[in-house]
C-alpha cells in the first residue's frame, strides 16, 4: 500500500533479478513492492548469521515495526 500511495513522491526503484532476500523469491507477487521497500530503506529486513537477508514475508507485522516503515516513509517523502 506504501508503494501504491507514496511510489510517485519516492525514487522509483529497479526490481533487480536477484532478489536481495534470501526468503522472497523474485516469482513471489509482491516482488516489486518487497524490493521497493528494501531500495527506499522503508524495510531492512532481517540479517542471518551468514550474513544473508530475510524479509519473512509471512510474520505477522508488529506495531513497533510499523512505526519504524512510517517513520522512515515520512522522513523521505519530508526531505524531497
Amino acid at each position: 500500500y506504501l508503494k501504491r500511495l507514496l511510489g510517485d513522491k519516492l525514487p522509483a526503484a529497479t526490481t533487480p533479478t536477484t532478489s536481495p532476500f534470501v526468503d522472497v523469491p523474485t516469482n513471489n507477487p509482491f516482488y516489486a513492492e518487497i524490493t521497493w521497500l528494501a531500495q527506499n530503506g522503508i524495510s531492512t529486513g532481517w540479517e542471518t548469521s551468514g550474513g544473508k537477508k530475510e524479509f519473512r514475508p509471512f510474520a505477522n507485522i508488529t506495531r513497533d515495526a510499523m512505526a519504524a516503515f512510517l517513520f522512515r516513509t515520512d522522513a523521505l517523502t519530508t526531505a524531497q
